[in-house]
């Protein structure tokens, strides 16, 4: 079973942190509007896809070597981490150059290349820190690491830029961007030790590097279609959608990182008992916590973007794509996680390069005719992923993510909660009112369904997270 402690303090770091991430983001895309916002987002989305291009997948790798091999964990953390360091001090002259040039052709400062190169050494190292922490089971200090600290320092930094400088635009959020990593990146240096180099990896390293590439890229190639096909604006109203689904999800990602080193652990131990179970408790969970929250951004939606401004209310379509597509994501469960913590990693390739391939030609099919037509296409390849990993998952493993009985009762628990939320929103009242409405009653809805669960250890939950969490 995954640790009910850890789990919690991990829950609550990632949901703070998401919280002061959310806040910020709506802040900047207020203050900024969505060109300048919009601007900022083009020129991170570029930066992480470099990111992923020289990051060789390396991120899974080091969790799943330091949770098999806990008393080499920090030497392994070092090996990855200098290699990760020189791939990048080898390459930054051509990534300087080549991203000048792109700029030149986005009409982008061409200064801006200067943060992608920082950009791109603190990102890299960061995620490192993070991966190894998640491998030796400190997931609740990964969390805090990469989602409050950064989002705050992220929101400090942005608001100091702001008041100190109020021309700086979009660089601001930028150099807000780099902060955070840079801060975090300090943190790796404690836990440096003689590197030790991993043997018989380079296959699994290529096939990492392949999903690393090809997953990472839809959200980031999204902005770049978006705004080379439409505008600077389209690309705010993609990014503020994908901010909203990552709210959406953010219990999913908070047991999927529980799961990761569970799964690898439990596999090589030959108890594929345990790893059924925990993969269907991590589905459940997330599914349960999610649903409500989904609909609360769903019902709420026009009210959410009066708030950030006019401008963004013309998004509301393709927010609700992006919302719908990250549902989904979270729906079927782990499943990616699953074939790359057991060692088939090799179909995660296959599935991104198929469904990178709908992204890419659904994108120029109907990208440049209508503004909504990349956020359809990155909608459809999420979705499609998904589907083909559950199913590959269900024959390989014979693992599937609900039972009949958990089926039904979700589709009885959406009705009742879409129903209510609804009604809701029919009241005559205030905006600020009814979301505050809202979210009382997606909470009480959220704890009713752990209470009302068909399975015994989700109505036991909360008493149990309590319990564990005062020791």
């Amino acid at each position: 079973m995954l640790s009910a402690k850890e789990s919690a303090k991990t829950f609550f770091w990632t949901a703070l942190g998401a919280a002061v991430e959310f806040t910020i983001q709506m802040v900047a895309a207020r203050i900024l509007g969505a060109a300048e916002y919009g601007k900022a987002n083009l020129v991170l989305g570029y930066a992480t896809v470099l990111t992923v291009i020289l990051g060789l997948g390396l991120p899974p790798i080091v969790t799943r070597e330091t949770s098999r091999n806990p008393e080499l964990s920090r030497r392994i953390f070092s090996y990855f981490s200098i290699l990760s360091l020189f791939i990048d001090g080898v390459s930054v002259i051509f990534v300087l150059l080549f991203t000048k040039w792109y700029f030149k052709r986005l009409n982008l400062p061409l200064h801006d290349a200067s943060f992608v190169v920082i950009f791109l050494f603190t990102f890299h190292l960061s995620s490192i820190l993070y991966s190894y922490l998640v491998g030796v089971r400190r997931q609740s200090l990964a969390s805090f690491l990469k989602y409050f600290l950064a989002s705050s320092t992220k929101t400090l930094v942005f608001l100091v830029m702001i008041f100190t400088y109020p021309k700086s635009g979009h660089e601001s959020l930028l150099i807000a961007s780099i902060s955070a990593f840079l801060l975090i990146s300090l943190f790796s240096i404690k836990h440096f030790e003689k590197p030790y180099k991993v043997s018989g990896v380079f296959e699994d390293i290529l096939q990492f590097y392949a999903i690393s590439v090809i997953y990472s890229a839809f959200d980031n190639l999204a902005k770049i279609f978006q705004g080379s096909f439409s505008s600077a604006e389209y690309v705010g109203y993609l990014s503020v959608g994908q901010t909203l689904g990552k709210a959406g999800v953010m219990v999913g990602l908070v047991l999927t990182t529980m799961a990761m080193p569970e799964f690898s652990y439990y596999w090589y131990s030959g108890d594929k008992k345990s790893v059924e179970r925990i993969f269907k408790q991590a589905t459940r969970w997330s599914v349960y916590t999610t649903l409500p929250l989904i609909f609360f951004l769903v019902f709420n939606i026009e009210d959410i973007l009066r708030i950030l401004g006019k401008d963004y209310r013309s998004g509301t379509g393709i927010i609700l794509l992006i919302l719908l597509a990250q549902f989904f994501n979270n729906f079927v469960g782990p499943n990616g996680t699953l074939l790359n913590m057991s060692g088939n990693q090799k179909f995660e390739v296959f599935n991104g390069s198929l469904t990178i391939t709908v992204f890419v030609v659904m994108s120029f099919l109907i990208g440049r005719r209508f503004p909504w037509g990349v956020t359809l296409a990155l909608s459809t390849g999420i979705i499609f992923v998904n589907i083909l990993k559950m199913i590959e998952v269900g024959f390989i493993y014979k693992i599937w993510p609900y039972t009949k009985k958990t089926l039904l009762f979700l589709l009885i628990i959406s009705i009742l909660q879409a129903a209510i939320l609804r009604l809701a929103r029919m009241l005559e009242i205030g905006s600020f009112e009814k979301l505050l409405i809202s979210g009382v009653i997606s909470l009480v809805m959220l704890v009713t369904t752990f209470t009302v669960s068909p399975e015994r250890e989700d109505r036991k939950i909360f008493r149990y997270i309590l319990r564990h969490t005062k020791r």
